[in-house]
Parts: structure tokens; sequence; C-alpha cells
């Protein structure tokens, strides 16, 4: 397992915003990171998926 860096609010949400950077993530990786940033199932009401 990688050592984990410290890295600022900014940095993450950049990261994210790039299409570049997010097309280096694996599916599963994708999936990793949605299923952990979710706070529980209201999240995702029914109408969102509408």
């Amino acid at each position: 397992m990688e050592t984990c860096q410290n890295i600022t609010r900014e940095a993450f949400m950049k990261f994210f915003r790039t299409t570049e950077k997010l097309n280096e993530l694996t599916p599963d990786e994708r999936v990793e990171i949605f299923r952990t940033v979710l706070l529980g199932s209201s999240d995702l009401p029914k109408e969102l998926f509408n």
C-alpha cells in the first residue's frame, strides 16, 4: 500500500474537476471514490436518477 500524502481540499477538487485527470482513474477507482464520498443512501434520492 502506498503512503498517503496530505493534499488540500482545493487540490482534491481541482483534480476531480479536470477531465484529463479523471480519465486516469480506472473504473474500480471511480467506484471506490464514489462509494467512499457519499454519506449514505439519502445522498441518492430517486429523483436524482429521474
